[in-house]
């Protein structure tokens, strides 16, 4: 479910220091206007690619 918006929208709030990134699954819901489980899936294929 990642997409390159998403990649690039999480890369940019990691680099503003806003929150940590455990924390980014409500920026995501807020932002794209998903659900928590979407949210939640997304985000962890986004930390997967920093493993």
């Amino acid at each position: 479910m990642l997409t390159a918006k998403h990649k690039a929208y999480l890369d940019k709030l990691r680099d503003s220091g806003i929150t940590n990134m455990y924390g980014a699954t409500e920026y995501l819901m807020n932002k794209f206007r998903i659900t928590y489980e979407e949210a939640k899936v997304i985000l962890m294929e986004w930390m997967s690619l920093y493993k």
